[in-house]
């Protein structure tokens, strides 16, 4: 597995789509490791040497990857990557499993890895598996998926005769496939799309456009002054007091606009604790704690 990135990653794509100026932003961040992204990677790892190698997850439980040797694979993560497994394996054609493909006639210096990769006649098959249970993810629009069927179009196209494209996203923990097919046509305006996007998030002065699903995965958005805005505009302007908002002074659709913001302004709170801790865990002075 490689552990290059792209600086407009495809797995990133509905973040710098939706604010571009998040790149730039991120920029000197370094993400803090977390055990789930590391179930994640080593749940990855499991479905490409049983899809590879042959034989089942439950082949593995209780022994430590190759890769990611810190991680004993369980019987949970075996269940759960073994249904991925079983719908790849359904899909009839020559299968690619972790495959490196490059999307960077529509996004500068874009590449990315595709989980597995189906080719069947003129239908191209992607599949992504998500490991994680916390945020239901559904394969229509999916930008990350259209990225690695342009790369796929890019590297493939002139041995094979694409005119359909299919995407799945596997998601065993919530018992969640969600599926979506496109045409060749179809994607090929995505890809303009997506293009015209990348260009603005490469720009000089890229704009910050807050939103629940751009701010989602954002390392930045704890110091974020347009979410700051967003937050302040949202609940404190429609407030005579400050120190003690009245619910009852605001007009229904202050309310709507309050309630609506209701996940992007906690996930903006968490995230400026979660800056003070570490912060403080690091041993570093913060003033009132």
């Amino acid at each position: 597995m490689s552990t290059k990135h792209a600086k407009l990653s495809a797995s990133g794509s509905a973040r710098w789509l939706g604010c571009p100026g998040s790149v730039k932003a991120e920029q000197g961040i370094t993400e803090r490791p977390s055990v789930f992204a590391s179930e994640g990677t080593a749940a990855h790892e499991l479905g490409e040497r049983v899809l590879s190698d042959g034989g089942t997850c439950f082949d593995w439980v209780g022994r430590p990857l190759l890769e990611n040797n810190a991680v004993t694979v369980t019987d949970e993560m075996a269940s759960a990557v073994q249904l991925y497994v079983d719908y790849v394996r359904n899909v009839k054609g020559e299968l690619l499993v972790e495959t490196r493909v490059d999307f960077s006639d529509w996004v500068s210096e874009g590449f990315g890895t595709c989980d597995a990769m189906i080719l069947s006649g003129d239908t191209l098959n992607i599949v992504d598996l998500k490991y994680g249970k916390g945020v239901r993810v559904d394969a229509e629009e999916n930008t990350q998926a259209v990225l690695y069927a342009l790369g796929a179009l890019s590297d493939f196209g002139m041995i094979y005769n694409i005119n359909r494209i299919t995407v799945a996203i596997c998601q065993p923990r919530l018992d969640h496939i969600s599926e979506w097919s496109l045409s060749r046509d179809e994607l090929m305006r995505w890809g303009e799309r997506i293009k015209q996007g990348a260009d603005l998030a490469l720009s000089e002065n890229a704009p910050r456009i807050p939103s629940e699903k751009a701010c989602q995965w954002c390392k930045a958005k704890a110091k974020c002054p347009a979410l700051a805005k967003l937050t302040e505009e949202t609940i404190l302007s429609g407030f005579d007091s400050v120190d003690s908002p009245n619910p009852d002074t605001l007009s229904d659709a202050q309310l709507r606009a309050a309630l609506d913001s209701k996940k992007l302004i906690l996930a903006w709170l968490e995230s400026v604790e979660d800056l003070i801790k570490s912060r403080l865990d690091a041993g570093l002075p913060f003033a009132g704690f």
